[in-house]
């Protein structure tokens, strides 16, 4: 049964909740910040133009790190809900970044047709790529999630793809270094 609604205005793709805000992947409106404290009457307080298609997001701590499309990753702080700014960004270039997972300092990003990139974040305002797991054959790398050394890639026909990135600076394989 549900018991409450928000018209974020386009197409909710991602979700990721912190206590009772809700970070909402939004399509081509960014990313909304939902107050859900009372989930029958769910209020937008924040909002941020990622500049792309917003797919995927992973909040860590104030971060939202947002899988924007063709507008890569962004890095945004929402210390304040109400203002979220942008504080770093990573162009993946022809890439289209569509999923999202933080381990620590790593950004794991489902990059569409490519695979699975490795973004260092301890500086959030300067990312960079250490690693680059290329796929080959069908598929479309849609969303990652990460337990210990394992990335469970979605990679939409080519199924599921199990990568181990205990290294993940690459070892072997198919990391492009």
């Amino acid at each position: 049964m549900e018991i409450g609604f928000y018209d974020t205005g386009n197409c909710a793709y991602g979700v990721y909740v912190v206590d009772s805000l809700a970070y909402i992947a939004d399509g081509y409106d960014g990313l909304r910040i939902i107050n859900a404290s009372d989930p029958t009457s769910p209020v937008e307080i924040g909002f941020y133009d990622t500049g792309g298609n917003s797919y995927g997001i992973h909040v860590v701590d104030s971060l939202a790190y947002v899988a924007a499309n063709n507008g890569g990753l962004r890095i945004i702080n929402a210390a304040d809900p109400t203002n979220p700014v942008e504080i770093g960004y990573y162009d993946t270039g022809e890439d289209y970044v569509l999923g999202v997972y933080v381990v620590d300092s790593l950004a794991y990003v489902a990059a569409d047709f490519d695979g699975l990139r490795v973004i260092n974040v301890s500086d959030p305002t300067n990312p960079v790529e250490i690693g680059f797991y290329k796929f080959y054959g069908l598929g479309c790398a849609r969303d990652v999630h990460v337990v210990d050394s394992l990335a469970y890639v979605a990679d939409g026909s080519g199924g599921l793809r199990v990568i181990n990135v205990s290294d993940p600076t690459g070892s072997g394989g198919n990391w492009v270094l």
